[in-house]
């Protein structure tokens, strides 16, 4: 492409880039610098507040579960000056370990069996034209560009 008459647009475009690249990548290392600095900084308070208010949310949980009945005997929500609590009552199944696959096929119970399907594109992919035609799709090309920096124009 030497002497090509495009040659020298291309080249000042792949330096532009370069040039805007290399400045990004040092913006990007500054500001991770900046975000683990602050990160540290912060790590200690933001764990303790943390552990004190899951201590307390367990704290307030166990007192709710002892005093229920006192608590939320007018109805499942109580309003406060602080906050509101709530109690929320529904039926679970509870989920026995001994359960497999294996015991709801031989009782007969497949409904309880999570079967999960999805299309096998690697697959489809490999499949000759007229398969392809078949499903209602086709190959086509597909044209990418890319580029290459050197690294010494990088400044």
């Amino acid at each position: 492409m030497a002497g090509n008459k495009h040659t020298e647009e291309i080249n000042a475009l792949l330096e532009r880039i370069s040039r805007h690249r290399a400045r990004a990548a040092k913006i990007k290392e500054a500001v991770d610098r900046d975000i683990e600095a602050l990160k540290e900084k912060y790590a200690g308070d933001l764990t303790s507040e943390t552990s004190h208010a899951e201590a307390a949310e367990k704290e307030l949980t166990t007192y709710l579960k002892k005093h229920k009945s006192e608590v939320f005997s007018s109805g499942d929500r109580v309003d406060l000056r602080c906050g509101a609590v709530l109690r929320h009552v529904k039926e679970s199944v509870r989920k026995a370990k001994n359960i497999t696959v294996e015991l709801l096929k031989k009782l007969g119970y497949g409904e309880g069996v999570r079967v999960e399907e999805s299309v096998n594109w690697d697959a489809i992919s490999q499949w000759n034209s007229d398969r392809l035609t078949a499903i209602g799709t086709e190959r086509k090309e597909k044209e990418d560009y890319s580029y290459e920096l050197k690294a010494d124009k990088a400044s």
